[in-house]
């Protein structure tokens, strides 16, 4: 069984703030694998410890994700591609699909793609189903569980204030969700093995957009249909009012506020 699971390096979203200016300041933060894809590993690395299945890690970001796939190979990961390009700078998620979807056909056809579900700073949710489609896969978002059985993938898709059992026939795409599993940390005896292979050995691959025979117009700034033109930040409040009285005095001074806001 073949699984191919899509890894994001991202700034650690705990440590980010804005700036005056509206501007995300990254200088100094930490560069971390995306939470909701370390757990789409674990379920992949669960899978190759129950059927042996070989795992492969895929990312598209700077030189830089080279760490966070050496990372995935000590946690158990057999193999990683990194498509890496100044071609590849500034993707919105339809030049993202494009990439990693032709990554994905000179890679070999996977009977599953695992991925988070969102990504801790841009929370689109959109490249999961958005490579499924390009791939002509069946799709099951938002999962926190998941099995293989027959040539079908089992999954438990989270709704709002329950759950659905899907069933959908391999290949599919999975994107699961941080309620999934706890992540599995790296093997000590793997953490040198996974810098053994040096970038452009059979397994880690690095591919730029000509590798990949690529479109230019189609890849990075140029072949994203949306962009980002400015970013704001929220005017700053003034202090809560605090109502007293009692609760019926509270309760009739709320509403008296709401109707002078037209809200109720």
């Amino acid at each position: 069984m073949e699984i191919i699971v899509l890894i994001k390096q991202i700034h650690d979203p705990t440590r980010l703030r804005v700036s005056s200016q509206g501007r995300l300041v990254t200088a100094g933060v930490p560069l971390i694998i995306n939470p909701d894809d370390l757990r789409a590993l674990k379920e992949a690395l669960k899978l190759k410890d129950s059927l042996g299945a070989r795992v492969t890690v895929l990312s598209l970001g700077p030189p830089e994700a080279e760490e966070a796939l050496r990372e995935a190979l000590a946690m158990g990961a057999d193999r990683a591609y990194l498509l890496s390009d100044p071609a590849f700078a500034d993707p919105d998620a339809l030049a993202t699909t494009y990439a990693l979807g032709s990554a994905i056909h000179k890679i070999g056809t996977p009977d599953l793609i695992l991925a988070g579900q969102l990504s801790g700073h841009g929370t689109s949710a959109q490249v999961g189903p958005r490579l499924a489609e390009y791939l002509g896969y069946p799709q099951v978002t938002n999962v926190s569980a998941l099995e293989i059985d027959n040539g079908s993938v089992l999954a438990k898709r989270v709704l709002e204030e329950s759950y659905l059992e899907v069933e959908v026939a391999l290949p599919a795409v999975v994107t699961v969700n941080s309620a999934a599993n706890l992540p599995r940390l790296p093997h000590g005896a793997r953490i040198m093995n996974a810098y053994q292979d040096p970038p452009g050995s059979e397994r880690f691959a690095v591919w730029t957009a000509q590798d990949l025979d690529l479109e230019p117009q189609k890849v990075g700034a140029a072949g994203s249909a949306t962009q980002i033109r400015a970013t704001t930040v929220p005017e700053p409040k003034g202090p809560p009012e605090m109502l007293t009285g009692s609760p019926q005095e509270q309760a009739r001074a709320l509403v008296g506020r709401l109707r002078a806001k037209n809200l109720v």
